[in-house]
């Protein structure tokens, strides 16, 4: 029945909650592309799926919070979404030459290695010295973490670090940037987690010069946490009292068995009834992993009966933006005149509407505007090289004077804040890069995923590992761009591995929401509840008072099956 609507033409989905399994909740069929894969992918079916909105992983909120009676109340208007301008604009990319990455390279070690000198861990300890200098009295030795194991000439690639080939290299002040010595870390107390990249400080004895016996491991130095103006947070927090809500998913958006984009069509049903502050949306948003991608055969019904040759952004235009826009329209439609959800999209790995190299610019359109398509069958209105998000923006009805944007679109990575609350988001999946590389030994508890999330904080980046893996580009010229200037009260690391959130230190939440979609069936998605601050602490501070935002004990978060 959908696919017998003439081509070009919207079926509207009825406002209301999805349905549940085992029918589909979604029931928007946009010009679905014709050709999937040349071979069908087995699996599950997304319908089918089981444990849809069980909780898999969570984090509860202070009863303090959650049910003091003296809180303060939210604004009542929309929550106000502020980014922190990182890459604004698409840059020159491929050009980035050997003395380019030498220099970065230094510059970013050297930085990491004095912000390391100055944190209070170094404080109290033994003087520094350069690494390759013999020493037999304790010294504090800062340098980045490189691996020493064999070359293979083949592939190129080093076998996995270890304890035996954990190598330190000298920073540019500290005995120059080419000279390592290798680590003996049989005698470390407190245990290590070491990964290459990592820029740290190794408290021991160098008689020799070229090996280091190593008896403390300083792993980083967070930046300060965020804080805010008490004036600000009582201006803020003022209102009907309902806490702020924010839902957070990661692509793939749609199973591997089709492009009909169900999961992400039943996240936004979902909204309907749930209307979050805030949805947040990471990529890949079109998959370059997916069967009906990998080559040239997707294709759009034409209005003929025959088949149009669609681009990728154009599969984003007709499968993501479209459903956004039907979102407003439904709610434009139910005469809904609360407050709007506004999103917010950051680019991917694997996003074939993002540029592949690290970081990566906001989505934007190719050809401002777009061009339209002139072709014999083709719909009307049907355009290329553009994304088609401006259409989000007016759909359902005009947006009122001084509103927000429905759509904010954000780097890979990048720093943005919801009200009063900081967040920081990567799409490159670099879990998954610590973990696949680092050495530990007596780390401690906490498990090895909330660990890698605390490297990033620890390491002041959104992005500390070096080299990065193989199929993992990076352009070092634009290495400032994934530095963390302060610790987010609410770090978002979306990653393959498995989903969770933890308190890593500093005030700081790490969420890893999973995917929505996992192979031909159904993932996960995170939802945060952050309860406001208590009026009566508020009021006996000062105005120009800066106070934390306690986030760890304000924010309940949910990872829930889809």
């Amino acid at each position: 029945e959908a696919r017998a609507a003439p081509a070009g033409e919207f079926r509207k989905r009825p406002v209301g909650p999805p349905s549940t399994p085992p029918q589909s909740a979604s029931k928007r069929r946009h010009r679905t592309p014709a050709t999937v894969s040349p071979e069908p992918v087995r699996g599950p079916k997304y319908s089918d799926r089981v444990g849809s909105g069980r909780v898999v992983a969570s984090h509860g909120a202070s009863a303090k919070y959650a049910t003091a009676p003296g809180k303060a109340a939210r604004g009542e208007g929309p929550a106000a979404v502020v980014r922190v301008d990182r890459l604004v604009a698409p840059y020159r990319r491929g050009y980035c030459s050997v003395d380019d990455r030498a220099d970065a390279l230094r510059s970013q070690l050297g930085a990491a290695a004095e912000a390391l000198a100055s944190g209070p861990s170094c404080a109290d300890g033994p003087e520094t010295a350069p690494v390759g200098v013999p020493c037999r009295e304790p010294r504090l030795l800062l340098g980045r973490i490189a691996n020493g194991a064999a070359l293979d000439e083949a592939s190129g690639v080093r076998a996995k670090m270890h304890a035996t080939t954990v190598e330190l290299e000298g920073c540019a002040d500290a005995g120059g940037p080419d000279f390592a010595a290798a680590l003996d870390l049989s005698q470390v107390a407190g245990g290590y987690a070491l990964f290459p990249g990592q820029v740290v400080g190794a408290v021991g004895t160098n008689p020799s010069g070229r090996r280091v016996a190593v008896s403390q491991v300083i792993h980083g130095a967070p930046p300060q946490p965020a804080t805010s103006r008490v004036g600000d947070l009582v201006r803020a927090h003022r209102g009907d009292g309902r806490p702020l809500r924010i839902t957070c998913a990661s692509g793939p958006y749609t199973a591997a068995s089709d492009l009909e984009y169900e999961p992400l069509a039943d996240l936004l049903g979902a909204c309907i009834t749930e209307r979050p502050d805030v949805c947040v949306l990471c990529g890949p948003f079109v998959d370059a992993r997916h069967p009906a991608l990998r080559g040239p055969a997707v294709a759009l019904p034409s209005e003929g009966g025959g088949t149009l040759a669609a681009t990728h952004d154009m599969v984003f235009a007709e499968r993501v933006s479209a459903t956004l826009a039907e979102l407003y329209e439904e709610w434009a439609e139910a005469g809904d005149a609360g407050v709007e959800t506004q999103f917010v999209l950051v680019p991917g790995t694997d996003d074939l509407v993002a540029p592949g190299v690290y970081p990566r610019p906001p989505l934007g359109d190719g050809v401002p505007g777009g061009v339209p398509v002139d072709a014999r069958g083709a719909p009307p209105g049907l355009t290329v090289g553009t994304l088609g998000l401006r259409r989000v923006e007016t759909a359902g009805r005009r947006r009122a004077p001084g509103a927000p944007p429905r759509v904010h679109l954000l780097s890979d990575p990048s720093e943005f804040s919801v009200d009063e609350v900081t967040f920081g988001v990567t799409s490159s999946d670099v879990l998954r890069h610590i973990v696949g590389a680092e050495a530990s030994a007596g780390a401690g508890a906490g498990g090895r995923l909330a660990r890698a999330a605390g490297h990033l904080v620890g390491q002041r980046s959104f992005y500390p590992v070096h080299p990065p893996p193989p199929g993992f580009h990076v352009d070092m010229r634009q290495a400032e761009k994934w530095s963390m200037g302060r610790t987010p009260d609410v770090l978002l690391v979306p990653s393959d591995l498995g989903p969770f959130v933890a308190d890593v230190g500093g005030g700081c939440l790490a969420v890893n929401m999973g995917r929505l979609a996992r192979g031909t069936t159904g993932g996960t998605l995170a939802k945060l509840t952050v309860h406001p601050m208590q009026r009566g602490e508020l009021e006996t501070m000062g105005e120009d008072v800066k106070v934390g935002h306690n986030i760890v004990e304000r924010c309940a978060v949910e990872i829930t099956r889809i």
